[in-house]
């Protein structure tokens, strides 16, 4: 359902397909195109989801007023646990289960649950299950992009493995206002062994590997005091550190959860004023970005004068 390319995030909704000449013509309805701009600093501009594409998707901007009392009284809230089949695995999920059935019980919520993995789902899917969610505990990856289909002001929790923390499915968690908050894993000295071993045998640096494994697993001893040097391994690596599988502190993602949910419920979302302020970024950053290229321009111009 999503794909990068050439920096590119795009999400294609599907129509038909068409054969033509021996080869299917692949017809999308809409497409959303982010582009990786890095104005003023920042790695990425804006997300917004087209409003045609909203409503063919028949997508839902915020909730109504007392919609969390509604669901107390049904099913409960949708809680969304996003899952992966490989890399970055929650382990150990029944304690993080158990925990947000005792936490919620304690502070009079109800959840509806479930564990859900987007690698088995069509797009469709994706965005339908994304719309009815209410809270998300996921484990990082690009399955994060469909946030953006999320109803405004709902709660997700971004699981990291240790070591590697990039804020780019930040940028979209934020467009959409989106409440919640991060964590991350303890060390999974296993898997970032096996790559590490797998990838130096390849290119014949076993050696190299070894030290790189010995400096992780002693960076993952202190946690604090982290040396530059260990810091610079660790960054040459992050194919490796992606590997990891999620080991959290589940009792504080429980409280996470559970804190969210509490102020999602509690505040009045109002679109206008939230607008207002997305609007008010976008102009700093923009008199920000107009600065930089204007000083550019002229450094570019007094290089050019000192060589004439």
């Amino acid at each position: 359902a999503s794909a990068t390319v050439a920096g590119d995030l795009l999400w294609m909704y599907k129509e038909t397909t068409i054969p033509r000449g021996g080869a299917d013509v692949q017809c999308f309805r809409s497409v959303i195109v982010m582009t990786s701009s890095r104005r003023a600093g920042r790695f990425m501009r804006k997300v917004e989801i087209d409003s045609r594409l909203s409503r063919n998707l028949g997508l839902k901007a915020t909730r109504e007023k007392g919609y969390c009392e509604t669901a107390m009284k049904g099913p409960g809230l949708r809680l969304m646990i996003f899952d992966r089949s490989n890399q970055r695995r929650f382990m150990e999920l029944e304690k993080l289960l158990a925990l947000i059935e005792q936490k919620s019980k304690a502070a009079n919520i109800k959840y509806e649950t479930s564990v859900e993995e987007f690698s088995n789902m069509t797009f469709a899917q994706q965005v339908n299950i994304m719309q009815k969610s209410d809270v998300v505990v996921a484990s990082h990856g690009a399955g994060i992009t469909n946030v953006i289909f999320m109803r405004m002001r709902s709660v997700i929790i971004e699981i990291f493995p240790f070591g590697y923390t990039p804020s780019i499915f930040g940028q979209f968690i934020g467009q959409r206002h989106h409440l919640g908050g991060r964590a991350i894993s303890r060390c999974d000295s296993e898997e970032f062994a096996k790559c590490i071993r797998k990838r130096s045998s390849q290119s014949g640096k076993e050696d190299k590997g070894e030290e790189t494994i010995r400096t992780f697993e002693a960076v993952c001893a202190k946690r604090d005091g982290v040396s530059f040097n260990e810091r610079l391994v660790l960054s040459q690596n992050n194919v490796c550190l992606r590997h990891q599988n999620l080991y959290p502190d589940y009792n504080v993602v429980a409280e996470k959860v559970i804190n969210a949910t509490i102020r999602m419920c509690n505040e009045e979302y109002d679109p206008s004023g939230y607008s207002e302020v997305s609007e008010a970024a976008e102009k700093i950053a923009d008199a920000r970005s107009d600065a930089m290229v204007a000083k550019k321009k002229k450094e570019k111009e007094l290089k050019k004068a000192k060589r004439q």
